[in-house]
């Protein structure tokens, strides 16, 4: 299912007509691309093959699950260029079967940061992979290190471009909070131990100790919920709407992500490619304590609290001098603010992606 902020992307084409081609959306986008104009084609999920192992495990769809979407080809009738995004998913398998047929050029978005993802290796992603690569005449790479692993797969260095995705920077904005206020640190995000949910929670009574006021918000869902609810010092408020989401970022005075990359066996299965909430934490002024995890310190820089994996007394320390050090958050309030407003604001970044969209159309 897609995520707003994907409509929200659709929605800040100016030059070009998108068509947002979905696969079981919901009502918030539903809704969302009726009142700003854009339109959506919410298609049927279908399984691709005779069981999708992760369903089967995991009771639920995940990013890898071998499904599709019914009626791409046609919902793709009007349509003078196709993009998908990752090579592995396998609806991307799809939309090259369609480029192909309808002879329209297919622009595949990509943010995995690393070459030896193991499915660019393992069945039947590999031969999902290798057709996607082969159709695909743009490869918009979402992070420097995303247009690196697309070079490692021999991608020709003329069909790669790097853009930076982006927020809408006008809604999410610094806010005008009292900095003498109850310090208020903000995670957004699925509450699992991978996301580092539960090495947060681990180090919050220390953190209580010095600072009693303080107050962690949780925003998201996931196995580490009810825990989190019984935390003293912490608001676990569940989903939010991502457009109500700008005012909790606010309301709030720092921003943790500490990530932990995750492996198949010996295999690196994923890290933090490139986050939505760490741009929208920066376009909200927000300091960042975050982990060296994927392209997080690309996406941050090095002035934000940087810190090991894994790594529960480097947390607490970033914890506990940011909430002491008013000054370095001011200054990073401005700072982050900035990197927002230069590299990840929304309008700016899509009019660069559409310029090259249309010379695939000259």
């Amino acid at each position: 299912m897609p995520r707003l902020t994907q409509a929200e992307f659709a929605a800040s084409f100016s030059h070009l007509d998108p068509v947002f081609i979905t696969g079981e959306s919901g009502k918030e986008i539903a809704s969302y691309c009726k009142e700003n104009g854009v339109v959506q084609r919410d298609l049927s999920l279908i399984p691709l093959f005779l069981r999708d192992p992760f369903q089967l495990v995991l009771r639920r769809r995940v990013h890898q699950s071998w499904i599709g979407v019914s009626g791409l080809a046609a919902a793709c009738r009007d349509v003078d260029v196709l993009e998908t995004y990752e090579l592995y998913h396998l609806f991307s398998g799809q939309a090259a079967t369609v480029s192909k047929k309808l002879q329209i050029p297919l622009v595949c978005e990509v943010w995995t940061s690393f070459a030896k993802h193991p499915a660019y290796l393992l069945p039947p992603y590999r031969w999902n992979v290798q057709k996607v690569i082969k159709q695909t005449s743009l490869f918009i790479a979402r992070s420097e290190k995303a247009a690196s692993a697309l070079r490692q797969l021999s991608v020709p260095e003329e069909k790669i471009r790097m853009i930076y995705h982006g927020v809408n920077i006008d809604r999410f904005r610094p806010s005008k909070k009292n900095p003498t206020m109850p310090v208020r640190i903000l995670f957004v995000g699925e509450l699992t131990a991978y996301k580092g949910v539960s090495m947060i929670l681990a180090v919050w009574p220390k953190v209580r100790e010095k600072f009693p006021d303080a107050e962690l918000v949780l925003v998201g869902k996931g196995p580490l919920f009810d825990q989190a609810k019984k935390t003293s010092g912490v608001s676990a408020v569940g989903y939010v709407s991502h457009t109500k989401l700008s005012a909790v970022y606010a309301s709030c005075d720092i921003f943790v992500s500490p990530s932990q990359d995750r492996y198949l066996g010996p295999l690196l299965w994923w890290e933090e490619f490139f986050s939505y909430t760490l741009m929208e934490a920066l376009a909200a002024g927000l300091p960042i304590i975050a982990t060296r995890s994927g392209g997080i310190p690309e996406e941050i820089g090095e002035e934000n609290w940087l810190i090991p994996q894994r790594d529960p007394q480097a947390l607490l320390q970033a914890l506990l001098d940011a909430c002491s050090d008013s000054v370095r958050r001011g200054k990073l309030r401005e700072k982050n603010r900035h990197r927002a407003e230069t590299h990840f604001d929304l309008k700016k970044q899509t009019a660069i992606l559409e310029k090259e969209i249309q010379k695939l159309r000259i």
